[in-house]
């Protein structure tokens, strides 16, 4: 058994020798992904993500928990009902079903993002909507499709980004994404799925 355990350990190490043990396997991933999502414009300024506890009730992203949940909207409650990862949104005598088509034909940069990693992995994975909420009595949605694989690797996958809904005018705006701090491995912290997230306003 000891020499089945050195055995691995000088694999490792020799392993490190030739890739380079300061800088993580998948840093150029993080780095391409941040990279690309930098070149995206804002479209609507002032808002972004916060990683937060899930407990906490402004958690924007807990709803992929929890079937229904309720907001304070306009003049009444908008209610937000998710089920196999379409959100519906009811307000008044409005109604309308947050998805993967919705976003598609609401946001040419959502289309965007989704082609990132096009030409690089055919492993692709689009962005799926992992939060509905209202914050400062706005809609706002996320998107990722980051998973919560240990190894760090990010490639064909979307970060967490944030969109603005335009109720009165149908219109949905890019806000930005999520990438944390840099470790010292040359990953971004934030590049992973295992963060729930609430919204903040710049001041």
């Amino acid at each position: 058994m000891k020499k089945i355990i050195c055995i691995f350990f000088s694999l490792i190490t020799c392993l490190c020798l030739l890739t380079g043990c300061k800088k993580g396997w998948f840093a150029s991933e993080h780095k391409f992904l941040y990279e690309r999502m930098n070149e995206i414009p804002v479209e609507y300024e002032g808002y972004y993500l916060v990683p937060c506890r899930w407990e906490d009730e402004l958690c924007i992203t807990k709803g992929q928990h929890i079937p229904s949940y309720e907001f304070v909207f306009g003049d009444g409650e908008l209610v937000v009902q998710q089920k196999n990862g379409n959100y519906t949104i009811s307000y008044n005598d409005f109604e309308v079903v947050i998805n993967q088509s919705f976003m598609e034909e609401k946001s040419p940069i959502y289309v965007s993002i989704n082609q990132i990693w096009v030409g690089k992995t055919d492993a692709l994975s689009p962005a799926r909507v992992t939060g509905v909420g209202v914050y400062d009595e706005k809609i706002f949605i996320v998107t990722s499709s980051l998973n919560s694989g240990m190894d760090k690797s990010i490639g064909g996958e979307c970060p967490n980004v944030l969109y603005y809904y335009d109720y009165d005018n149908d219109a949905l705006m890019y806000c930005g994404f999520y990438s944390g701090e840099m470790t010292a491995e040359g990953w971004y912290e934030g590049f992973n799925g295992w963060t729930d997230f609430k919204i903040n306003k710049k001041l």
